[in-house]
């Protein structure tokens, strides 16, 4: 069981590293992207939003077949949909065909999301807020490393898909050693694992805290998709600094993850999940206010990477409480997790495109400033909810 346990955080903790680095990259290169291509805002608005259709259709999938899969083994898959998804993308010159690959990355990586949070409840019950935020560190990290990468290649616009070709190869690499968990990991039924109709079908065990955990999701995701996927662009042309100075930027958000997380998997057992959320989405308000005023390169670098320290440990730590407090099926409640999140990101990354297109990136970002207000107080209501519910014991 122990080197089984060993392939499965390789295989996440890989897994997750190369959907950072191509997620960013993706956003690092978009202005690129929209050059090469005869792309304006909205269309590639549009390419991001795909995150709906693809995380959907992972959670409706687990939902239909996980119990018949394993979890074990759906994250396999997901590594070959990655795989194959990351060599589609480098070979796209066009929108469609950019669209359909990037629509299956992300079907790809909503199996992933979905998997490592089932997967862990499996095989590590104890301390797993500490785990998952350890484990989301590595996307980070691939996020950190994606828009250097991007930016040494940006010197000529047309070669923006050379690092998807060097993400493709990292992935291959990952399912060669995933394979491993295609035999021999049982997966135990718990006291939570109940027939799938029933869960479905029994709206009264969705209590408020579950709708809280949802509501949270799909605003953390938003406002951070909507950021990372926009921030190159908005940088270029609101800040006007030069497009591979622009690029660069998506590292120093997502050095702030990965130091946030990091510090999470140590602080956030102990602080106590709601309260650590609140005081991270301050962060992200307060830095967000204070880049919305400053011009200088130097003092926006330092409020984007207060933006990443405030981002870090929302998506695991939301997921965690989720695992620990709901009655549902640890598949039904991290699918329908993943279902919201991905209406969050497709939400903001559409419709920042769409306002930017029509009244400048300038005004379109703003959607992100109230997503965040929207999300302090749905953390507050977390945090009222756990009172009662500890009051309760």
């Amino acid at each position: 069981m122990s080197s089984k346990r060993g392939t499965f955080l390789f295989t996440t903790m890989g897994g997750f590293f190369n959907f950072g680095f191509s997620a960013i990259a993706f956003g690092s290169a978009l202005p690129a992207i929209e050059k090469s291509l005869n792309l304006d805002h909205e269309k590639a608005g549009i390419i991001l939003a795909t995150s709906s259709v693809g995380f959907f259709s992972a959670a409706l999938f687990t939902m239909v077949f996980g119990k018949k899969i394993g979890v074990f083994r759906s994250l396999v898959l997901s590594m070959m949909i990655n795989t194959i998804a990351l060599f589609f993308i480098t070979g796209s010159r066009s929108f469609l065909l950019l669209f359909i690959s990037y629509l299956l990355l992300n079907f790809g990586s909503g199996l992933l999301e979905i998997d490592s949070g089932v997967g862990t409840s499996i095989i590590e019950t104890n301390n797993t807020g500490s785990i998952l935020n350890i484990m989301h560190s590595l996307y980070a990290l691939g996020a950190i490393f994606s828009p250097v990468v991007v930016s040494l290649f940006l010197k000529n616009e047309s070669n923006w898909w050379i690092p998807f070709l060097l993400a493709a190869l990292s992935n291959g690499v990952v399912l060669l050693f995933s394979t491993g968990l295609l035999f021999g990991i049982a997966e135990p039924l718990t006291e939570k694992s109940i027939d799938i109709e029933k869960d479905v079908k029994d709206p009264g065990r969705r209590d408020v805290f579950f709708w809280l955990i949802m509501l949270g999701i799909f605003l953390y995701v938003g406002y951070e998709v909507g950021f990372s996927s926009w921030l190159s662009a908005y940088i270029y042309d609101v800040k006007e600094l030069d497009m591979r100075v622009a690029a660069l930027f998506p590292s120093l958000l997502w050095l702030g993850l990965l130091i946030g997380r990091l510090l999470a998997g140590l602080f956030v057992e102990k602080l106590g999940y709601s309260r650590s959320m609140l005081i991270l989405t301050v962060i992200s308000f307060v830095s967000f206010l204070c880049l919305l005023q400053v011009d200088s390169a130097i003092l926006t670098g330092f409020l984007v990477f207060g933006m990443g320290f405030g981002f870090s440990a929302m998506f695991p730590t939301l997921q965690a409480s989720l695992l620990r407090s709901s009655d549902l099926d640890a598949e039904i409640s991290v699918s329908s997790f993943t279902f919201a999140a991905s209406l969050g990101a497709t939400f903001s990354s559409y419709f920042v495109g769409f306002i930017g297109k029509h009244m400048g990136l300038g005004v379109g970002i703003l959607l992100i400033l109230f997503m965040i207000v929207a999300e302090i107080f749905v953390v507050i209501g977390i945090h009222r909810r756990e009172k009662i519910e500890v009051e309760k014991i």
